[in-house]
């Protein structure tokens, strides 16, 4: 089992080797923005990971800018996991997260 923490929320899980982000956010209640149901053509579930997990998918290449795969942007839908991760949830893509104005 591999450890994945969320940020900002802290949350720790473990999940099986080659799961997809999305499948992991959704395990733990996490909601973010994909209206393509997690087919890969929308490019709106970016998140955020702190290093360099696996090479980008040929769909994240066409939908992420080389910049972005550079900062470590990835798909949720695309990306799967194969170590231990801390990712990033950007709150614009969250459907959960309540801002204060």
């Amino acid at each position: 089992m591999l450890k994945i923490t969320f940020l900002p929320d802290k949350k720790n899980i473990k999940v099986n080797r080659g799961t997809t982000i999305l499948e992991a956010l959704e395990s733990v209640g996490i909601n973010i923005n994909v209206p393509c149901g997690g087919k890969g053509i929308c490019g709106k579930c970016k998140i955020l990971i702190n290093k360099r997990i696996t090479t980008a998918t040929p769909i994240e290449e066409e939908l992420l800018s080389r910049e972005e795969i550079k900062k470590g942007f990835r798909l949720a839908c695309q990306t799967k996991i194969f170590e231990d991760i801390v990712m990033e949830i950007p709150s614009e893509i969250r459907l959960d997260f309540k801002r204060v104005f």
